[in-house]
């Protein structure tokens, strides 16, 4: 009996869930070449829309973060941890609904693009090497590759970072450092102005 290799409903979690597999379909998306397609369809160009106010939602959260870590551990007065904490917690939240978004879209040209005998024979990682080749862009396996090798050098770094550089004397703050750090890093590394150079 065989086995369907993809499914809409597993790449609609894959998307949901794998932060490497919604960043690049968020990529693909965004090309302009891929977005002239969603051109005179209301229900993908509200999708866009949508998609562009999360992100500038989450920049600004992040940049929100980073302020309010600065002065927690710049002034030792840790009250301004709090604003970081609340604004960790709706950072999630708008980060799980871009991508439904970014979901939405994809799922939509995957269909269009891979008739249901195709998509059952096809790989998520096929479909990044398609797209990828179709659209000059990084495949999905490129991009998980480079990312792989910053995250091990931002893991690295982070630590060294905080347990040497800075002089945080709370361990539980020393903590919120590190992981602030390291997902700052993240966060900037899978903007397209890296994703570009993943080739």
């Amino acid at each position: 009996m065989d086995v369907a290799l993809c499914t809409m409903e597993g790449l609609r979690s894959s998307i949901l869930v794998d932060k490497y597999v919604s960043r690049w379909f968020l990529f693909l998306i965004q090309q302009p070449s891929f977005k002239a397609r969603a051109v005179g369809l209301p229900g993908l160009q509200s999708s866009y829309r949508i998609i562009r106010r999360r992100e500038l939602l989450l920049w600004g959260l992040a940049a929100g973060i980073c302020v309010s870590c600065f002065w927690a551990f710049e002034t030792k007065n840790y009250v301004f941890a709090v604003p970081a904490l609340a604004g960790a917690v709706i950072f999630s939240r708008t980060l799980r609904a871009k991508k439904k978004q970014i979901a939405d879209v994809s799922l939509y040209f995957i269909e269009q693009d891979f008739p249901p005998d195709v998509l059952a024979k096809t790989t998520l990682y096929q479909i990044g090497e398609i797209y990828g080749e179709a659209y000059k862009i990084p495949s999905l396996v490129d991009t998980i590759y480079h990312l792989d090798r910053i995250y091990r050098v931002a893991l690295v770094f982070s630590f060294f970072w905080v347990a040497y550089i800075t002089n945080i004397n709370v361990f539980i703050f020393r903590q919120i450092a590190f992981f602030a750090l390291f997902f700052g890093v993240a966060f900037v590394v899978n903007q397209p102005f890296f994703y570009r150079r993943f080739r």
